[in-house]
């Protein structure tokens, strides 16, 4: 499949957007309180966007053959979507940052974990 890295870009930011502000109005729903004050207009939120976001789009960026990052960013975004939401309703009472870094430590390890599996897999066969 042909896949330039700008549509890459674009869908994992899209991707990230809506785990992040998707997630915090399913909490919302379900614990009746955002994880932020402000609510869904917080700063924090957008700071969480860009610690998702980022390390992805660098990947997308730095990688040099577009159909091993398409793999590592499908992975990347599914492993977040499965569990963003539990560590979410985990944290929701605890502190922010901490969440904060938890999220960017997650992000970081899931990316390199899925370009290892990805890049020796298609070395392999």
């Amino acid at each position: 499949m042909k896949v330039s890295k700008l549509a890459l870009l674009v869908g994992s930011i899209i991707c990230s957007v809506i785990l992040i502000y998707g997630a915090a109005l399913i909490m919302k729903g379900i614990k009746g309180s955002f994880l932020f004050a402000n609510g869904l207009f917080d700063l924090s939120y957008f700071i969480l966007l860009l610690v998702v976001a980022v390390p992805i789009a660098l990947y997308i960026l730095i990688a040099g053959d577009k159909k091993y990052a398409l793999s590592v960013v499908f992975y990347t975004i599914l492993f977040l979507f499965i569990l963003y939401i539990p560590i979410y309703s985990v944290i929701v009472s605890a502190k922010s940052t901490i969440f904060i870094a938890a999220v960017l430590g997650m992000v970081v390890v899931l990316t390199g974990s899925s370009h290892m599996a990805v890049y020796h897999h298609k070395k392999n066969n």
